[in-house]
C-alpha cells in the first residue's frame, strides 16, 4: 500500500507478513552494504532485492511471498525500493 498522494511505499501500511519480510530483508541489505559490497551494480540489483527477500521469506515460512518475489517483476519493483539502501 502507498501513501496517499505519494510514490513512496509504507512499509507501516503493509501486511504483518509482508512487513516483517521486508523488515528483514532491510537488515540483510544494511550488512550486506557495509561488510560486503558497498557500491553494487544496478544490473545486479534486481537479483540482488529478488534474493534477499525470497531468502527471508523462506525463513519465516511464509512460501507465497517468497514465489511472488521470484515470479512478480511488478511486485518486486513495488517493494525493492524499501529494502534499497542505495
Amino acid at each position: 500500500m502507498y501513501l496517499l498522494g505519494s510514490r513512496t511505499l509504507s512499509l507501516k501500511a503493509q501486511p504483518r507478513h509482508l512487513r516483517e519480510v521486508l523488515k528483514d530483508a532491510i537488515r540483510v541489505a544494511e550488512g550486506d552494504l557495509l561488510f560486503v559490497d558497498g557500491f553494487p551494480s544496478a544490473i545486479e540489483l534486481d537479483g540482488y532485492y529478488k534474493g534477499v527477500i525470497k531468502k527471508c521469506a523462506r525463513e519465516r515460512d511464509y512460501t507465497e511471498i517468497a514465489r511472488r518475489s521470484s515470479k512478480d517483476s511488478e511486485f518486486r519493483e513495488a517493494i525493492a525500493p524499501v529494502v534499497s539502501l542505495t
